[in-house]
């Protein structure tokens, strides 16, 4: 009985290199099949997403305390269709004087049934994660996520709602409260778009 077989890059093969070779040739006899079914569609959600699609001005007031006034200052966000399924949105400006760089990720998910994004910026090692629903009545959508505090290292809640005013402007707002359940929600950052 042979218990090694020959690899052409050591040899002798162990016996779990040769069933891992196995399994691989198993799942690339299958590709075809999977290959020849047809790839999801986009659905109604994805393409009211890809008109979000362009440049937009944003001016931004961000609240870092209740007692003081909100910081004020100007960006600009380029959102492109990755394929027709997600929005990628670069965001571009200052925070309290500080160059500031963001990239979202946004897309419907049709077997959850709601919005999922992503963020990520230059201002924080963390990663935000967040669901929601679309409201057409109100052109409204609400996003509810969680991420961490990246000055106090603790987990927290954020609220996002973005309303589309028309289809050349909208409003984004967020508000945030600790993980560890205060019942209020502290307003964080308004926005305003207007498509260039």
């Amino acid at each position: 009985m042979v218990s090694r077989l020959f690899c052409p890059l050591r040899s002798p093969c162990p016996r779990s290199s040769a069933i891992g070779l196995i399994a691989m040739a198993t799942a690339f006899s299958a590709a075809p099949a999977t290959l020849a079914q047809s790839p999801p569609q986009p659905t109604q959600e994805h393409r009211e997403l890809a008109k979000e699609a362009g440049v937009w001005d944003a001016r931004m007031k961000i609240y870092v305390a209740p007692e003081v006034p909100p910081l004020e200052s100007e960006a600009t966000e380029t959102c492109t269709m990755l394929g027709p399924f997600w929005l990628v949105s670069v965001f571009e400006g200052s925070m309290a004087g500080t160059p500031f760089t963001g990239h979202g990720q946004t897309t419907f998910d049709p077997r959850a049934g709601e919005w999922v994004s992503t963020w990520i910026d230059s201002l924080a090692p963390t990663l935000m994660t967040s669901r929601g629903t679309y409201d057409p009545a109100t052109r409204t959508a609400t996003y509810q996520g969680d991420t961490v505090d990246w000055m106090t290292g603790q987990p927290k809640q954020v609220k996002m709602t973005l309303t589309y005013t028309d289809d050349d402007h909208k409003e984004f707002r967020m508000h945030e409260r600790p993980a560890a359940g205060a019942a209020d929600w502290a307003k964080m950052l308004e926005i305003s778009y207007t498509r260039r």
